[in-house]
């Protein structure tokens, strides 16, 4: 090795041990190591730097070998680290666990509007059930959405009376949260005008006459829309007994025609339709108790 070889490695193993202790200080926690000043380049050096040389080459080559020990136990734990992940993901979790996380799904779930319009087409819902359901809708702000839906399968399906009724329905909530103003009043005229579509599809489709009768009743009586709820549960009373069928929710179409003749003033005729309500369904209680109330 030339004299400005040997000059240029100890400036070279000078730097590297200066630097590599530094980091390794660092990121063990230790103090660095103090720097070695290297000797001018192109001049020759002492007879002791050779020993100093000697303990830089050997110093180094703990240091690269601390480094390696260093980046092989990182390796290990990443390794054991991924090792654990998959053993955990592919463990079965616990019916605990399993049936908490389901729990707290379910709490924290919100109705969608497509999936509650699937469920009050679906049919079959009695009358509590329905407005449960229209009422979770409206608390989780879907109730507008809905109707859009609602509107747009309508639209879609413009001879549909069943269609035409459930749009008629969602208006009827639009008015019901309106409160007693202007706006309802608006709710209300088009779910009257959806109710209308779907009797002028289908003239005996009774959940449309029987909605639009009943919210007709609601109305305020200076509208004078009194009469012709009175018209439409009448109508639907010839068409109940016309077709002979007794089907569950009839008896209602009683209650409210004597209801309406007795809100205008007409006892005897509210308490002729109880009666005649009663000759249909003798059991119901409602008509009863109506009938015993008003005598």
């Amino acid at each position: 090795m030339t004299m400005n070889q040997q000059s240029v490695l100890t400036v070279v193993l000078a730097v590297v041990g200066g630097v590599g202790g530094g980091f390794l200080g660092a990121r063990l926690g230790g103090p660095p190591a103090p720097p070695v000043a290297a000797p001018a380049l192109g001049v020759a050096p002492e007879p002791q730097h050779a020993a100093e040389i000697a303990a830089l080459v050997q110093r180094n080559t703990s240091i690269e070998r601390s480094l390696e020990e260093i980046r092989l136990a990182l390796a290990d734990v990443s390794a054991a680290q991924r090792t654990a992940i998959a053993a955990r993901a592919s463990e079965p979790a616990s019916a605990p666990i399993a049936s908490a996380t389901s729990s707290a799904a379910k709490a924290d779930a919100k109705p969608d509007a497509g999936t509650a319009m699937d469920r009050l087409l679906a049919g079959g819902l009695e009358w509590e059930e329905a407005q449960a359901l229209w009422k979770e809708v409206a608390a989780a702000g879907k109730l507008d959405e809905l109707v859009q839906i609602l509107e747009q399968r309508a639209k879609a399906r413009g001879n549909d009376p069943d269609a035409q009724t459930q749009l008629g329905l969602a208006y009827l909530q639009k008015t019901f949260r309106a409160g007693g103003g202007p706006e309802a009043g608006i709710w209300a005229t088009k779910a009257d005008r959806a109710f209308d579509a779907a009797l002028a599809a289908d003239d005996k489709h009774w959940e449309a006459r029987f909605q639009k009768a009943v919210s007709l009743s609601f109305w305020p009586p200076m509208l004078g829309k009194q009469p012709d709820a009175v018209k439409q549960f009448e109508t639907l009373v010839a068409q109940q007994e016309a077709s002979g069928s007794k089907q569950k929710g009839y008896a209602a179409t009683y209650l409210f025609l004597g209801n309406m003749h007795l809100q205008m003033g007409a006892k005897d005729k509210a308490l002729a339709a109880w009666n005649q309500g009663l000759a249909q369904f003798p059991d119901d209680a409602e008509l009863l108790k109506k009938i015993a109330d008003v005598h």
